[in-house]
Parts: structure tokens; C-alpha cells; sequence
């Protein structure tokens, strides 16, 4: 199973679960789903403020998580928190990050996390 989230509002991941995973082929998908689901509500739960997530990609155990925040600072807490969530294995590494804009006014660092998950 793959599941690519992109540019949504991680408000509506309940209104996506339920309308998405509301009727599994079999015990075993039903079983992922709702795994999947919890994983992705409780990422939105440790999101801190200033890090805006742009993408979530779930296939089969891994989970890879691209987003922007105003620095580094944020983006180390954000990999701080998701060690809290019981389905993610470990850590999250951080696999690229871009310098992003700068315009004087506000910097904008890009990342791409990956990690293992536990469904």
C-alpha cells in the first residue's frame, strides 16, 4: 500500500481517514488502515509551530515527511517529537535539506525526513 498526502491541511487527516479507510478489503488492510490513520494523526499532534508539512508518503514501512520551517531549530524539535510516536521505529533521519528564501524579511529551510514505521 502507498499513500501520498500532498499540499493538504493536516485539519481534515480525521475527514480523510474516515472517508478513505471506511471500507477495507480484508482483516489485514482494515487492521493497516487504522494504524495508518493513528501514525497520521499523531504526526499532526507533534507538529510544532513553524514547521508547515507540505507532503507525507507512506509505502508499506516507510514513511518519508517533506515540510519547510523558518530554521533548523524547529526542525529538530519536529524530529524530537516524532520519536514519541509509538509506530515510528527509532528515529527520523534527515535525508536533504535546501536553504530556501530568503528575503530579508523571513528564511525558509526545506527538509525531507525518512524514517521506518511499525504497522
Amino acid at each position: 500500500m502507498k499513500l501520498t498526502f500532498i499540499g493538504f491541511i493536516f485539519l481534515s487527516i480525521s475527514n480523510l481517514c474516515a472517508q478513505t479507510f471506511t471500507f477495507p478489503h480484508n482483516e489485514k488492510e482494515c487492521i493497516v488502515s487504522a494504524r495508518v490513520c493513528s501514525t497520521l494523526l499523531e504526526i499532526q499532534k507533534h507538529i510544532p509551530v513553524g514547521v508547515t508539512v507540505s507532503s507525507v508518503e507512506i509505502q508499506s514501512q516507510s514513511l518519508k515527511i517533506k515540510g519547510y520551517s523558518p530554521g533548523y531549530k524547529e526542525i529538530g524539535i519536529f524530529i524530537e517529537n516524532l520519536t514519541k510516536i509509538v509506530s515510528i521505529k527509532g528515529r527520523m533521519d534527515i535525508t536533504s535539506t535546501q536553504p530556501g528564501l530568503d528575503t530579508g524579511k523571513k528564511r525558509i529551510e526545506n527538509f525531507q525526513l525518512k524514517g521506518k514505521l511499525t504497522l
